[in-house]
């Protein structure tokens, strides 16, 4: 399977780039293709790190308005995301790839 994490940078040394390095090697390890669209961390063009694709940040904060064509670009078979969903517009899951949201809980209470 062809995946597409949408996260921060892998080599980011915050907790969100950790778990995104984890993640992705985790995913490649068990066979699967993976590529990384960096929302925090990238700017300016694709590049490659450590044999991933890496795909810069869009325009919006946390790079909905262009995740998309990434995953087309990468021909993805899954839109996987490492971040808060509450920035993100509604329609993300309907935009014609299958998305799985890993979603950190970190507050209390549980935002909506």
């Amino acid at each position: 399977m062809k995946v597409i994490l949408h996260a921060n940078s892998p080599w980011c040394p915050t907790g969100y780039g950790q778990q995104s390095n984890l993640i992705g090697k985790s995913l490649r390890d068990l066979g699967h293709e993976v590529a990384f669209s960096c929302f925090w961390g990238l700017n300016g063009g694709l590049i490659e790190w450590e044999g991933f694709p890496c795909y810069p940040a869009g325009y919006t904060d946390y790079g909905h308005d262009i995740v998309d064509a990434h995953a087309r670009h990468f021909r993805a078979d899954l839109i996987l995301t490492l971040q808060d969903v509450w920035p993100l517009p509604g329609d993300v899951g309907s935009r014609g790839f299958p998305w799985v949201p890993i979603v950190p809980v970190d507050s209390a209470p549980v935002p909506e």
